[in-house]
């Protein structure tokens, strides 16, 4: 083992010293280490008797089957071959007739491809028209939403403008100002109140009132 290891050195010195650009290649490729046919046979394996496979009858006799299939087609299939290619040889094929159904083939070749371009055309303007249809759908929905919520916002700005206008009446402006100041002067407010049982508000120029009517 030591003498092949040294052999092995030698040899990658050298073939990289002959071919420079191996130097960093690696030349060794492990593998798994298996004791050579002189070494004798390992002490715990001197008596050991190897059982044999256990063999299924029935899958033993459907492989047998199998395989005698399986042998039959490819021979025939060998034979087809092996007569076709000897009926070739031993045919006399000019090269204008061999150019002629070539030509022909190509022909057919091509009618084929044209009728499957052409039905993959008309299946292409089929699903474009259905494509431009579902977008135009599309749209026309969009613009209606869009236009919908237009009319909703110009209703509600309508409805605030409204507002707004009835609400700017009651509005104090330069015109109106003295006026309501007075106003304001002239009104009295009373909040020093009470409720009775009756659920009354009484207040005391009601009970002044009412003082006066019983002494007169």
């Amino acid at each position: 083992m030591a003498c092949l290891c040294g052999l092995m050195r030698q040899l990658t010195v050298v073939t990289r010293r002959t071919y420079p650009c191996l130097n960093n290649t690696n030349l060794t490729h492990q593998v798994r280490w298996r004791k050579p046919r002189w070494v004798p046979v390992a002490k715990t394996k001197v008596f050991n008797v190897r059982e044999p496979t256990p063999i299924n009858a029935e899958e033993d006799v459907e492989l047998f089957k199998e395989f005698n299939s399986y042998r039959t087609e490819l021979k025939t299939i060998r034979t087809f071959l092996v007569k076709w290619q000897q009926d070739i040889k031993t045919e006399d094929i000019s090269e204008e007739e061999l150019q002629r159904a070539e030509e022909e083939e190509h022909r057919r070749l091509m009618e084929i491809n044209r009728q499957w371009n052409a039905e993959v055309a008309v299946q292409r303007e089929k699903r474009q028209k259905e494509e431009v249809a579902a977008k135009q759908l599309r749209k026309r929905k969009e613009q209606e939403q869009e236009e919908d919520e237009e009319l909703e916002m110009l209703e509600q700005a309508s409805r605030y403008v409204q507002l707004e206008s009835e609400q700017a009446k009651t509005f104090v402006t330069e015109e109106t100002l003295d006026e309501e100041v007075e106003k304001v002067l002239n009104m009295r407010k009373d909040y020093n109140f009470a409720i009775d049982a009756e659920g009354n508000k009484v207040t005391y120029e009601n009970k002044d009132a009412k003082k006066s009517e019983q002494a007169g």
